[in-house]
C-alpha cells in the first residue's frame, strides 16, 4: 500500500486513497489482519471491513452495477490490523445519525476523511495465533479424550471419533469417521461443524464455524 498517497492520520495511523479498485491491497499479512474501508457507491459511501480488499470491491462493483445501478468510486482504507471488526462497528456508531441503511450512509468520501473518529489500528496477530492454537489443544483433548497437546499445521480438521453428532451449523447429521472442524469450547461444551468448505455451501449459519470466518 505504499503505492497509494497517505490522505490522513486518524489517532496517528495512516489511512490511504484508492482512486480505483486496481489499486487496492490483495488481502492483510495473514489471517487475522483485515482492513476498515469507505467507498463511493454511488451518492453514498459504503463503511465496511474485509481481509481481502480487491475482492471484496470487485464484487461490490459487480452488484453496485447489476443490481443497483450505481458506481463506485474513490475508496478511503486503512492499513492492515488485527481489530479491524471492532473498529467497523465504531465508525458505523460514529456515523450512525447518517446511515441509510446497513453500512450505506449518507456521506462524502470528504466528510468521511474529516469526520473519521480516532482508532488504535492493533497488531495482536502473535497472542490470536498462540489462543488459536492454545483453543484448539483443548477442542482436540475434549474430543478425543486425550491429553492436551499442542496441535500441528493442519491439525485443524479431524475425524469425529464417536458414531454420530449434529452440525451446529446446518443441523445435518455428521458420521463416525466423517471430516470435522472443531471450533468453540467453553466449561464442558464444543461446537463441532462440516469441514468448512462443506460447511459454508451446507449450514443456514455457517458463522458459528470458528474456522469458517467470512472470505473477504
Amino acid at each position: 500500500m505504499n503505492n497509494l498517497p497517505q490522505i490522513f492520520n486518524a489517532n496517528g495511523n495512516p489511512w490511504f486513497i484508492a482512486k480505483d479498485i486496481s489499486q487496492a491491497p490483495h488481502k492483510g499479512n495473514n489471517s487475522w489482519f483485515g482492513y476498515v474501508y469507505a467507498i463511493e457507491y454511488g451518492n453514498h459511501v459504503k463503511i465496511g471491513a474485509t481481509t481481502k480488499p480487491i475482492q471484496r470491491f470487485k464484487a461490490l462493483a459487480s452488484q453496485a452495477i447489476l443490481y443497483a445501478d450505481k458506481v463506485i468510486g474513490e475508496i478511503a482504507i486503512s492499513q492492515p490490523h488485527t481489530n479491524y471488526r471492532e473498529n467497523e462497528r465504531f465508525i458505523h456508531q460514529h456515523f450512525n445519525n447518517s446511515r441509510v441503511s446497513g453500512e450505506l450512509f449518507e456521506i462524502t468520501i470528504e466528510q468521511f476523511i474529516k469526520q473519521c473518529p480516532s482508532l488504535k489500528f492493533e497488531d495482536l496477530s502473535s497472542e490470536k495465533t498462540q489462543r488459536s492454537i492454545q483453543r484448539f489443544a483443548k477442542l482436540k483433548s475434549f474430543i478425543l479424550g486425550t491429553p492436551e497437546t499442542e496441535p500441528s499445521k493442519g491439525d485443524e480438521k479431524m475425524t469425529l471419533p464417536y458414531k454420530e453428532t449434529t452440525c451446529a451449523g446446518c443441523g445435518g447429521t455428521i458420521v463416525e469417521g466423517e471430516m470435522i472442524w472443531v471450533s468453540d469450547i467453553g466449561e464442558d461444551e464444543i461446537v463441532i461443524t462440516h469441514p468448512m468448505g462443506d460447511c459454508l455451501k451446507k449450514c443456514i449459519k455457517p458463522e458459528v464455524a470458528y474456522f469458517a470466518e467470512e472470505s473477504y
